[in-house]
């Protein structure tokens, strides 16, 4: 039996004749040839798609179980995670994939091979394995990782595969000859290989030029292949193309491997751009001046800090959706799988140097910034398509709280919203210690943040910047910056700025608290009643010398301070040092006092009591002080006694009975009064009534003696109305 062209002929030689089988034996004999040709081609199809579909479920595996693992913080196993955003395609890969296997599983499995006999159909099979190719191509060039850029390489790779299928149909249709066939496809397969050339010859600047030209040639060779077994095929060598066709589809199952090699390497990419970040600062310092630098020790030092807060995004990860903003998105998510964090998203719509840079600076200041009363800053984590900024995990805004307490069933005491103001000017304090000071530029109550323990941080330094300036600068009186901040809690000179531009000085800062200070003591009210929530009445107001109306129900210390921090003119207003130590002077009387009220009560609940022969004091737990609080309307949530006991200390009138640690509300801490301070206490309430409550003493005169308050009212229980 001998195959030519399109003829089967079968010869029987004989001692003395040779028998020719008739056209129909013949065309019978061409058919099951055929059939078994097509038959185990299905076969080949149906074992290279299952190795595709196998190698892609096994890489998704893999990624899944390594992630997790590095969740843990398993650097190791880090490195072998590929970014969150690129599973998405292999999810595709493996889709598209797992729908050709199955099919041609149940096709093999009956028999079936009329599809495999259309040209249209071995077409689409055979583009099925090539859009994979071009969706990781056209994926490589986007300018971001994002879904959408995702979509589009589909939508760009389904029409470079969609063309030659249209293409074959309409040759079968028309009817076109065997040459015309080949030429069509040939030159159609000549535009998919310059795909490659080009990846080739010229590799985009993203993953490495290595794994690039391994995928480019990886493709080349399935291209070349396929174009050999077509002249093959036009020159009726079915018997040799059969074989090139088998073999070029078991090259093609291997893609998934290459793919993820490729974007393995993309990966590495961009974590090269995190890592990069340190360098961009170096770059911005050289050519910005001394505009940004972020810490007086000096932005070298800064630098090597700044690398170690880099955190890889296989450590990092997202749980649920906290807040929306119009530039950010705020999560909760665990780092290392262990610690609770906030993780503040923002999604630029292109990653480039400049980008990078831009929030590079925000998480360089963030990392020089280490204070209690400043959020803590966990590190940067670079991952396309998103930045994200790393905080630790607060209870809730400042805002919040404020509003949440119009709800409360019960008579505010004024101690809590003296903490709150101490710590909000600790915070600008500690802000504007810096040589040169830095600006936050957007005080407000939305940009402080409560701790588990209601102690109030101050976040978001997108808009802080340093008020350093070059000589240059100077001379030419070049000193102003756009003009940024919340309508309400702008200042004067600031609302005058001309041209959205303004001298911004720590003094703007200073109103601004002012304004904050304001809103802790006057929850829930309006500050210009009259403005009708307009911008420009407001603006005219304040400029005309209006400021938000005091309660006179306030301690008079308290209305003083804030008329000061508000003055027009800032010159007059006091530095944030002068509103702590104002506060200080405040919750140091106001601790002492009911240090003292609530030592007569707590001494009969302590664990430990001082006998005539030793003056030892009496001990008590945590929990029992917490309830203490809770009996004598101190306090009304756990969170509120905890910080009222850290406040007690922070005053020097309760101490840890071992240890230098914060207050806890447990059965097992035990703390102690300080007698010595309650009896210091006791002696100077005479001093305290020759003098208005609160006002400043010089510096002499504050030790060794802590004046407590008028004994007429009980200024942890004083009320403002709501």
């Amino acid at each position: 039996m001998e195959f030519n062209g399109s003829a089967l002929t079968v010869t029987t030689v004989a001692p003395h004749a040779m028998t020719t089988l008739s056209p129909a034996q013949l065309k019978s004999m061409a058919d099951m040839y055929w059939l078994k040709q097509f038959q185990i081609l299905q076969i080949v199809y149906t074992v290279s798609y299952g190795i595709m579909f196998g190698l892609s479920m096994s890489l998704l595996v893999y990624l899944r179980r390594n992630r997790s693992t590095a969740y843990k913080g398993n650097a190791n196993a880090g490195r072998k995670v590929i970014l969150p955003s690129f599973e998405p395609l292999f999810w595709v890969i493996a889709a598209l994939t797992g729908v050709y296997f199955c099919y041609f599983l149940a096709a093999s499995s009956i028999d079936y091979v009329t599809p495999v006999t259309i040209s249209w159909f071995t077409e689409t099979v055979s583009q099925g394995r090539q859009f994979t190719f071009f969706v990781v191509a056209a994926f490589l060039l986007q300018k971001s990782v994002s879904r959408p850029a995702l979509v589009r390489s589909m939508v760009i790779a389904a029409a470079i595969t969609v063309i030659p299928i249209i293409s074959v149909r309409i040759l079968d249709v028309t009817a076109a000859s065997t040459q015309t066939s080949f030429a069509v496809t040939s030159l159609l397969r000549a535009f998919d290989t310059m795909w490659f050339v080009w990846m080739l010859v010229r590799p985009v600047s993203r993953a490495s030029v290595r794994t690039q030209r391994e995928f480019a040639l990886f493709a080349l060779v399935y291209y070349a292949s396929s174009y050999v077994y077509a002249v093959l095929i036009l020159m009726h060598n079915y018997t040799d193309s059969a074989m090139v066709v088998f073999c070029t589809v078991i090259w093609a199952s291997f893609a998934p491997f290459f793919v993820w090699r490729l974007l393995r390497a993309d990966t590495e990419h961009w974590r090269g751009f995190s890592e990069r970040a340190c360098e961009f600062q170096q770059h911005f310092r050289e050519n910005q001046g001394m505009q940004e630098i972020v810490s007086a020790q000096g932005l070298h030092v800064l630098l090597e800090m700044h690398r170690k807060d880099l955190i890889d995004f296989a450590h990092l990860e997202l749980q649920q959706v906290l807040g929306v903003g119009a530039s950010a998105n705020v999560y909760r998510g665990k780092l290392h799988s262990s610690t609770q964090v906030a993780v503040k998203v923002y999604s630029p719509t292109e990653i480039s140097e400049s980008t990078i840079l831009e929030f590079s600076q925000e998480a360089a200041l963030c990392t020089a910034l280490k204070h209690p009363n400043i959020v803590l800053f966990h590190g940067m984590c670079i991952c396309p398509p998103s930045i994200c900024l790393v905080y630790e995990l607060c209870r809730g805004s400042l805002e919040d709280a404020l509003r949440n307490s119009l709800n409360n069933d019960h008579t505010e005491p004024l101690w809590p919203k003296l903490c709150y103001m101490l710590d909000a000017a600790r915070a600008v304090a500690y802000f504007h210690s810096f040589s040169p000071p830095f600006i936050h530029r957007d005080i407000k109550p939305a940009n402080f943040l409560l701790d588990a323990s209601n102690v109030v941080k101050l976040t978001d330094f997108g808009e802080s910047r340093s008020m350093a300036f070059t000589i240059e600068d100077i001379a030419n009186d070049n000193r102003a910056m756009t003009v940024r901040g919340t309508v309400d809690y702008m200042a004067p000179e600031i609302i005058d700025g001309k041209q959205g531009q303004a001298l911004y000085t720590e003094t703007a800062d200073i109103y601004s608290l002012a304004i904050t200070l304001w809103d802790i003591l006057h929850p829930g009210r309006e500050k210009f009643p009259n403005s009708n929530q307009n911008h420009l009445n407001i603006f005219r107001m304040v400029l005309n010398g209006q400021r938000p109306p005091i309660d006179p129900e306030i301690p008079q210390t308290l209305q003083d301070l804030l008329e000061n921090c508000w003055n027009s003119d800032p010159i007059f207003r006091p530095s944030a040092k002068m509103v702590v130590a104002v506060l200080e002077d405040m919750q140091e009387d106001l601790c002492g006092q009911v240090s003292h009220h609530l030592s007569g009560f707590i001494t009969c609940l302590g664990t430990q009591k001082g006998t005539k022969y030793t003056t030892t004091p009496p001990v008590f737990t945590g929990e029992v002080l917490a309830r203490c609080f809770f009996e004598h309307k101190y306090a009304f949530e756990k969170e509120e006694a905890i910080r009222f006991g850290n406040a007690l200390m922070d005053a020097g009138s309760l101490h840890h009975a071992k240890h230098n640690k914060p207050f806890e509300s447990s059965a097992t801490t035990t703390y102690y009064f300080d007698s010595q301070q309650l009896d210091l206490n006791r002696i100077n309430r005479c001093r305290k009534r020759c003098r208005p409550w609160g006002s400043r003493r010089t510096k002499a005169a504050r030790r060794p003696t802590r004046p407590r308050p008028r004994p007429a009212t009980d200024l942890a229980c004083v009320s403002v109305e709501s």
